[in-house]
C-alpha cells in the first residue's frame, strides 16, 4: 500500500499520471481474502452455508418456508461491507462482521432445526481453500472449527443460541496509512481534499496502539516463553517465543464415540533451552459431547530433551464480545468482578482455577476452568484503522491465557485440562 501511494505521487509530480495512471491499478477484491484470513473465513462460511442450503433443497430435508428463510438470511450475509477494508465501513468494524456471521448462523440453525436435539456431527474438508484440511465439530449449541495445519488452533467458535461467532477476531496488521498516524491531528481538512487523504484522528496518541502480530490471533495457540515474560510484554509482542508451536502444523486424528467426538492433535516440536533446540512433544485432545454447550481440552507436555524445561507455558484463547468498555460485558470469578472487570482491562488474575466472561447484552456466560490453580492473563486487542471520520481505535477482542511455570526435568511430563462452558443467561 505504501509503495503504491509513493508511485502514484511520483507519477503525479512528474505530470504523467493522466497518461500512465491507467497502468497503475489497485488490487483485485479477492486479494483481500489473501491478505486477511478473517475476510476469507467469512467468505468461505458463506459458501459453506450456500452448500448446506443447496443440499437441504435437493434432499427435501426441510420445509419450503424454512428453506426460503435460510436463503434470505444467507443473502443478507452477502452484503459486501465487511469483506473488504476501505474508508467506508469494512473488515475492521466488528459490528459489521458480527451482523454477517449472525445471519449465517441463523440460517444454519434453521437447517438444523429438523435434527434431534442431541445430534453430534463432524466434517473434515478444506474449509478455507488453503490446500489443507480443517475439521468442524458440531452439536446443537456449538460449531468448533479446528485447523491442524495452523497450530492445532480453533479459528471459529459459533455459539448458536446467541447466533454469535465468539472467534470473530482480528489480527493486528500493518496498513499503509499507519505511517501517517503520528502526524494526524484534529484540526480538520480542506474541503478540496479527498476523503482518502484526510489526516484527522478521533483521539490523540493512537500511535501507541500500532502493535503488529506475527501470527493469526485465534484460540488454542501454544506458547513457550522466557520466565521473565509478563502479560504486558506479551500483549505488545515484546517477548521471545521459545517454542515452534504457535502457527506450525500438528498431526491430527479424530475419534467418534457414540456421544462424544475427540480431535487428537500433537506436534513434536522444539523449545530453545540452554542455547539448543530441545525436543518437546505436545499433545492436546479437544472433546465435544452431544447436547452440551461446552468442550474440554486435555494437554500433555513431554520433555524429550536432555535439559530442564524451564519456561512459561501459555494457552492463548480469544473472545470477541464486541464491546470492550461496556458495563454489560465483563470478567468475573464465580460472579465476583475483579477490580477492573472491563474487557479492555489488562492484567493477571493469580492462582485461580477459573475465569468467566459475561455478556449480558447477548445473554451468555463463558466459564473457563482449569484442573489446577494457575495464573490468567488478560488483555484487549485493538486496531487502528481509517474511516470516514479519520483514524480511529477499534476494539476487536480480548485475549485470555491460562499460564503455568514449567520446570520439567528430562524425560518427564505434565498435563493440564481446560474446559469451556457457555451458559445462556
Amino acid at each position: 500500500y505504501e509503495e503504491y501511494e509513493e508511485l502514484e505521487k511520483k507519477l503525479k509530480a512528474e505530470n504523467s499520471w493522466d497518461r500512465n495512471g491507467y497502468l497503475v491499478r489497485g488490487g483485485f477484491w479477492r486479494n483481500f481474502m489473501s491478505k486477511y484470513p478473517e475476510a476469507n473465513n467469512m467468505h468461505k462460511k458463506m459458501m459453506h452455508v450456500t452448500r448446506a442450503i443447496r443440499d437441504a433443497a435437493e434432499e427435501k430435508a426441510v420445509d419450503e418456508d424454512i428453506l426460503e428463510k435460510a436463503i434470505d438470511l444467507k443473502w443478507q450475509g452477502q452484503c459486501n461491507c465487511p469483506y473488504w477494508h476501505g474508508v467506508f465501513g469494512g473488515l475492521y468494524l466488528n459490528h459489521l462482521r458480527h451482523a454477517t456471521y449472525s445471519r449465517f448462523l441463523q440460517a444454519e440453525s434453521l437447517l438444523e432445526s429438523v435434527k434431534k436435539d442431541d445430534f453430534l456431527e463432524y466434517e473434515i474438508f478444506d474449509f478455507d481453500f488453503d490446500g489443507k484440511e480443517e475439521a468442524i465439530l458440531k452439536n446443537r449449541h456449538l460449531n468448533i472449527y479446528i485447523s491442524p495445519a495452523c497450530g492445532g488452533s480453533i479459528f471459529e467458535l459459533d455459539y448458536k443460541p446467541s447466533s454469535i461467532n465468539l472467534l470473530d477476531t482480528m489480527t493486528r496488521r500493518k496498513e499503509g496509512y499507519h505511517s501517517k498516524v503520528a502526524g494526524a491531528g484534529d484540526e480538520g481538512y480542506s474541503s478540496k481534499s479527498s476523503i482518502h487523504d484526510r489526516l484527522e484522528t478521533k483521539e490523540q496518541g493512537l500511535e501507541k496502539y500500532l502493535v503488529y502480530d506475527w501470527y493469526r490471533r485465534v484460540s488454542l495457540l501454544d506458547h513457550f516463553m522466557n520466565v521473565d515474560t509478563d502479560v504486558f510484554k506479551f500483549s505488545r509482542n515484546e517477548y521471545e517465543e521459545r517454542g515452534n508451536f504457535v502457527n506450525q502444523p500438528y498431526d491430527s486424528r479424530l475419534r467418534d464415540d457414540k456421544d462424544k467426538i475427540h480431535m487428537a492433535l500433537q506436534r513434536e516440536g522444539r523449545v530453545w533451552i540452554n542455547n539448543v533446540w530441545a525436543s518437546v512433544l505436545l499433545q492436546k485432545i479437544i472433546s465435544l459431547s452431544s447436547d452440551t454447550p461446552g468442550f474440554e481440552v486435555l494437554y500433555k507436555i513431554d520433555n524429550r530433551s536432555e535439559f530442564l524445561l524451564d519456561s512459561i507455558f501459555g494457552i492463548e484463547t480469544s473472545w470477541a464480545l464486541l464491546a470492550g468498555d461496556s458495563p454489560d460485558r465483563y470478567y468475573h470469578i464465580d460472579g465476583k468482578k475483579p477490580k477492573d472487570s472491563r474487557m479492555v482491562s489488562i492484567g493477571k488474575i493469580p492462582e485461580s482455577d477459573r475465569l468467566g466472561l459475561r455478556d449480558e447484552a447477548f445473554g451468555y456466560d463463558i466459564i473457563l476452568k482449569a484442573d489446577k490453580k494457575l495464573d490468567w492473563w488478560r488483555f484487549p486487542l485493538e486496531t487502528v484503522s481509517l474511516s470516514e471520520g479519520g483514524f480511529e481505535r477499534n476494539y476487536q477482542q480480548s485475549v485470555v491465557m491460562p499460564v503455568v511455570r514449567l520446570t520439567l526435568p528430562p524425560g518427564e511430563s505434565t498435563s493440564l485440562k481446560i474446559s469451556v462452558d457457555i451458559k445462556k443467561l
